[in-house]
């Protein structure tokens, strides 16, 4: 239930007009209807006419909104793209978002906890852009259709043929992160009967490492991005790997929204540059719509880069 304030009833009425009604009366009033009249005829307060036709105050009652028009228009096309990708994202996909462009510019929002979008702010988000966006539920696969059969299996592969029609074997570009641990985990083994706890000294830290492999329909391989679970990354932790491969660090060791949007933007972005607009770029990897940030999504419509799950 939407928590927005109503109307009490015998309440002072507050604009009771459409914008449209505004123009009309203002541009009565520049012709030389009287304010008395442009009033009368179109039920507008004096004293607004007055300022309005006086330049006064004209901008938005209330608090400025946290994001400009223009920006906002970009998560709204951001939104859009993700969807025709077969991402569409949620509230909360979309709070994340916005908390990962603005987290990248360096900018603490007062009106958001840890600079993440509550509630309040999605509500009036999708009411003013409610022309454009609108709320549905997802539907889902049950487990039945999502297992892998053999029609299952032809179909997907019919619709990438599809997909994939007259692009560049070079311009089909997979990816897909592994995480690697230097624990092995437990393992059964023999003892004499009666112990209740078999110790087995092991040399291990716990620590993961995750690396996103990428390579093209052609067999061009992509420099990898190796991703450490460290506070600080060292010289030392880039030496002696593949030519030309990416290094970074993360607190967990995988890949989040912060990490994928600089493997993207240093990996994949070059490789397609050095296409030179000779055709569309097709993208396939996992559904992991958390990934995705406004610059990806951004850079895929400058470049004419299309995701597929």
């Amino acid at each position: 239930m939407s928590s927005r304030r109503r109307r009490v009833l015998g309440a002072k009425p507050y604009r009771n007009y459409s914008e449209d009604t505004l123009k009309a009366a203002m541009a009565a009033v520049d012709t030389g209807m009287t304010l008395r009249e442009a009033e009368e005829k179109f039920k507008i307060p004096r004293a607004t006419l007055n300022r309005k036709h006086r330049r006064l105050q004209l901008n938005k009652v209330g608090r400025p909104k946290v994001f400009s028009e223009a920006l906002e228009e970009v998560f709204v096309q951001s939104i859009i793209t993700a969807a025709a990708w077969g991402y569409p994202l949620s509230g909360l996909d979309l709070s994340l978002l916005v908390k990962s462009h603005l987290d990248r510019l360096g900018l603490n929002e007062t009106r958001f906890k840890g600079n993440l979008p509550g509630r309040y702010w999605l509500e009036g988000f999708l009411q003013r852009h409610k022309s454009t966006l609108s709320v549905r539920l997802s539907e889902n696969i049950k487990r039945q259709r999502a297992g892998v059969t053999q029609e299952t299996l032809k179909s997907y592969f019919q619709e990438l043929k599809t997909t994939l029609e007259d692009v560049d074997p070079a311009a089909i570009v997979n990816f897909d992160e592994t995480n690697m641990s230097d624990d092995p985990g437990r393992q059964k083994v023999l003892v004499r009967r009666g112990i209740k706890h078999a110790h087995k000294i092991i040399d291990s830290s716990k620590s993961s490492t995750s690396v996103m492999f990428a390579g093209t329909a052609s067999g061009v391989l992509l420099p990898p991005y190796v991703v450490y679970k460290a506070e600080h990354l060292y010289n030392t932790w880039t030496e002696g790997g593949p030519p030309n491969t990416v290094y970074n660090r993360s607190r967990s060791g995988w890949f989040d929204t912060t990490i994928f949007e600089d493997w993207f933007l240093k990996v994949i972005i070059p490789y397609v540059e050095s296409f030179n607009g000779r055709g569309p770029v097709v993208v396939i990897g996992d559904n992991l719509s958390s990934h995705f940030s406004l610059d990806v999504i951004q850079k895929c419509t400058d470049y004419n880069i299309k995701f597929v799950c």
